[in-house]
């Protein structure tokens, strides 16, 4: 099944994740009524699983895209984040073979509806430990990725995606033009304890041919404190931020993500949600947080 339309939209998604202890068809129901034309789907290990690829048939895949199809909307990405348990660098051997079997799980996911781009974190390195591994790792990721017209994109997330500068290094020590980053400036505020708009402006003239996908997501508070609330709410300049991303060239998409309380914690009610995802929405709207029409 052709995903056919994610590209040519205004490019505006929101995350499944943002209603993460919601069913999927909930998530998909306030996501299309906030106005959003794309969706990124999660499947994040531990998190949020609103679908689980290394369970997946092909009938379940078919499915799913009916589904999303329901409510007029496309897949823009896959959030298939492996890191937050079976992380490609940092628990051993056996954890990152458990890491790679299920991106390619996620990968096929992605080919098979035609959706180009699947999220993921790697994880943090022990102190001395060689990152030959995960080199190798991703080469044969990446060439997976490849055959399935998908690419890998590295989140933000601790270790080392930790900051922009940090992503932009690895995507080029790897040199696959199969793997991009996806920037998350919330995340590089909490794990990396730093402003993520200067973060980005440092390599600004560097990072558009690695820029493949964005989370706008907001951050309150100290480093590591999780508060990630709707857009606006939140201590990050998003104008700023949105400025900086029509100055280096970015075409999308950017993914809502709004992460209410910690991972052990009940997030609001959907009804609470579907709120701040509907002030987000238009929040994004207002500051042209969105690609240029595809011409």
């Amino acid at each position: 099944m052709a995903n056919t339309t994610a590209r040519q939209s205004a490019l505006l998604a929101c995350g499944t994740l943002s209603y993460r202890q919601e069913p999927l068809r909930r998530a998909l129901e306030g996501i299309a009524r906030a106005g959003f034309p794309a969706v990124e789907i999660g499947c994040v290990c531990a998190y949020c699983e609103h679908v689980q690829p290394e369970r997946m048939s092909k009938a379940d895949i078919e499915a799913l895209g009916k589904l999303v199809e329901s409510f007029g909307l496309t897949i823009a990405s896959i959030a298939g984040h492996i890191d937050l348990e079976f992380p490609l660098v940092g628990k051993g051997p056996e954890a990152a073979a458990e890491g790679c079997r299920r991106l390619r799980a996620r990968i096929d996911l992605a080919g098979e509806l035609g959706v180009p781009i699947v999220n993921t974190g790697l994880g943090i390195a022990g102190p001395g430990e060689s990152l030959d591994p995960l080199y190798r790792q991703l080469a044969d990721l990446l060439a997976y990725a490849a055959k399935r017209n998908v690419k890998i994109g590295l989140e933000s997330h601790a270790g080392v995606t930790e900051t922009a500068a940090a992503s932009l290094d690895l995507c080029r020590t790897i040199g696959s033009p199969s793997l991009g980053i996806n920037h998350d400036a919330g995340n590089v505020r909490f794990y990396a304890g730093i402003d993520p708009v200067a973060d980005l402006a440092a390599v600004a003239h560097e990072i558009g041919p690695y820029l493949i996908h964005v989370h706008i997501k907001d951050h309150r508070g100290p480093k590591g404190q999780w508060d990630f609330p709707p857009l606006g709410e939140g201590s990050i300049d998003l104008a700023a931020l949105a400025a900086l991303y029509r100055r280096i060239g970015f075409t999308g998409p950017f993914s809502l993500e709004i992460e209410f309380k910690g991972p052990d914690s009940n997030d609001p009610s959907a009804e609470i949600i579907d709120q701040g995802v509907a002030r987000s929405f238009r929040f994004m709207k207002d500051r042209d947080l969105q690609a240029p029409p595809t011409r």
